[in-house]
């Protein structure tokens, strides 16, 4: 597992446990899927960040 979480803002997100978050993000309702690494100093908000293997069709 690697959690890099330092200064960020994190809301109402899923984060997968092998996820990675740069610091000082900004991330409002998001998903962030395994494997996914966000570079420092990134904002989302509503976004599904997972490869495209992982998305699933509602």
């Amino acid at each position: 597992m690697l959690y890099v979480l330092y200064r960020c803002n994190i809301q109402g997100c899923i984060i997968s446990s092998d996820a990675s978050v740069g610091e000082k993000s900004d991330l409002k309702d998001c998903i962030v899927g395994p494997a996914q690494s966000l570079p420092a100093n990134s904002k989302y908000t509503n976004e599904s960040l997972v490869a495209a293997e992982e998305m699933l069709e509602i």
